[in-house]
């Protein structure tokens, strides 16, 4: 055990872990493990679930997710059937120093897309009705995120916001 803490204890060898498992990603795969790993963790710090439909929008996020699966950083849940993701250890958040650093840049963005990505959800189990829709501010603020960030089912809610904001003047 005195070798562990001199290590950095358990926490520090799973950040080493972590750090090595992105090391090993391709070009460019760094910053689609970093969107990837943002939406796996609440604005409030905790570990979120998510399937690959949240996760994934292009081949080189299928690629990420699939090395983040296979280095162990995260786990697969089923869900009646469907695959769903998290982060293997809560230690990752609190004690991953490149995740934390991460969290903290994009804090106000991440906000932004958790409240989108529950207005689309919203949005579709209400039937993709108009007034489930959003206008002014909110749909600026959704308009202002980079729509390569977003998953298809926000895309298609901030379009319809955005359909519906041009009916409505």
């Amino acid at each position: 055990t005195c070798a562990l803490a001199a290590v950095g204890g358990v926490d520090g060898a799973l950040a080493r872990h972590a750090d090595a498992v992105l090391g090993g990603l391709p070009i460019g795969g760094r910053a689609v493990a970093r969107r990837l790993l943002a939406r796996l963790v609440t604005t409030v710090g905790t570990r979120a679930r998510r399937s690959a439909a949240e996760l994934v929008i292009d081949d080189a996020g299928r690629a990420v997710l699939e090395a983040l699966v296979r280095g162990r950083l995260l786990v697969i849940h089923d869900d009646d059937g469907a695959p769903l993701y998290e982060l293997a250890h809560e230690v990752l958040v609190t004690g991953w120093a490149t995740l934390r650093e991460w969290l903290e840049l994009d804090a106000e963005s991440r906000a932004q897309r958790e409240r989108l990505a529950a207005a689309a959800l919203e949005w579709r189990r209400l039937g993709q009705r108009r007034e489930a829709t959003w206008r002014g501010r909110q749909l600026a603020e959704a308009r202002a995120l980079p729509v390569t960030e977003l998953t298809a089912l926000e895309r298609a809610f901030v379009r319809a916001s955005a359909g519906g904001a041009r009916r409505r003047r």
